[in-house]
C-alpha cells in the first residue's frame, strides 16, 4: 500500500538531510528542517531569496546547479559533496 502524500511530506519535512527546492528563477520555495539545522537559518530568512545566497561562492553554486540540470538527474535525488557554511559563521572564514 502506498504512503499517504501527507505522511511523505512531513518525512521531507523532518529529515536531517538538507532540502530546498527553488522556483525556475532561484528563488527558495522550500526549505526543510534538516537545511535550517545544518545552515543555521529560519525559514522566514530564507523562503523567497535567491539559493545561491546558501553558498560560500557563485563558483560552489554553480557547480552545484549544473549537477541538477544534467538529464543524468532528472527526477532523482541526488547526493553531492558541498562547500557550505552556517549563517553563524562568516562567509569570510568559510571560504578560507
Amino acid at each position: 500500500m502506498p504512503l499517504d502524500r501527507a505522511i511523505l511530506e512531513r518525512l521531507i519535512e523532518v529529515s536531517p538531510d538538507i532540502v530546498v527546492a527553488t522556483a525556475a528563477d532561484g528563488t527558495v520555495q522550500y526549505y526543510n528542517d534538516g537545511a535550517r539545522e545544518n545552515l543555521g537559518y529560519s525559514r522566514l530568512e530564507i523562503i523567497g531569496r535567491y539559493v545561491v545566497e546558501l553558498y560560500p561562492s557563485i563558483d560552489e553554486a554553480r557547480r552545484v546547479m549544473t549537477a541538477m540540470r544534467s538529464t543524468e538527474h532528472v527526477l532523482r535525488v541526488i547526493r553531492l559533496r558541498l562547500e557550505r557554511y552556517r549563517r553563524d559563521i562568516s562567509a569570510a572564514s568559510a571560504r578560507r
